[in-house]
């Protein structure tokens, strides 16, 4: 079994293409995720709906519970269909489809009614990213597993740090100096400008995933 010091292990990582793909969708799939659930999911329901904290935190856990059921989901429907790229490009286009509903068709103002069934889904759709983990693997040496792993999963942190800060710069550039309660008042329309960065990652994300090359599961 071959050993590679951290350095050399870093660079045959970063020179394999599929360990880039798939950091690629990692980061705009997770990083749009926990950019909203992690950060300004809340703040935006608080002040475009006018919910207590505890009722915005309620819908926001609905989407982190969608993500945890989801993920052993993700992993039967992989066997099934035979094919984890075909299961990405999927999930990562229709959560695409879920921000463009959400941030320009409703205009980031969906009907409260469908704000818990479409949180949950989305965040069950979204956790097809967990698929990246062994995708990369598999395109690298493997002596290099953890490596890549590590490599890829960092570009998702990274990603989450990214949108939350691009998110905050956009919502205090259109700020017209509106308080409520000591806190900075964005609304509808500053939260909707603010957050399309999160079509963009997703958007990413699926174009990404369709140049993945083809895993097949071993049944």
């Amino acid at each position: 079994k071959p050993q590679f010091g951290l350095a050399e292990s870093i660079k045959k990582v970063a020179s394999v293409p599929g360990t880039w793909l798939n950091a690629i969708i990692l980061a705009g799939l997770m990083g749009g995720i926990m950019s909203f659930s992690g950060l300004w999911g809340v703040p935006y329901l608080v002040q475009v709906y006018g919910f207590t904290k505890t009722q915005a935190s309620n819908y926001v856990l609905l989407l982190n519970l969608g993500i945890l059921l989801g993920s052993p989901v993700v992993g039967i429907l992989a066997d099934k269909l035979g094919s984890k790229k075909r299961l990405i490009v999927i999930g990562s286009g229709a959560l695409t489809l879920f921000w463009v509903y959400v941030l320009i068709i409703a205009r980031a103002m969906p009907p409260v009614w469908v704000l818990a069934p479409l949180y949950f889904i989305a965040g069950s759709l979204g956790i097809v990213f967990t698929l990246c983990f062994t995708q990369v693997k598999e395109s690298n040496h493997p002596a290099l597993s953890g490596t890549a792993t590590g490599f890829i999963n960092v570009a998702g942190f990274l990603a989450t740090a990214l949108l939350n800060l691009i998110i905050g710069w956009r919502l205090d550039a259109r700020w017209d100096g509106a308080m409520t309660e000591g806190v900075r008042f964005y609304g509808q329309a500053g939260f909707q400008r603010a957050m399309l960065v999160l079509i963009i990652a997703a958007a990413t994300a699926f174009v990404t995933s369709l140049f993945l090359p083809e895993s097949k599961i071993t049944k």
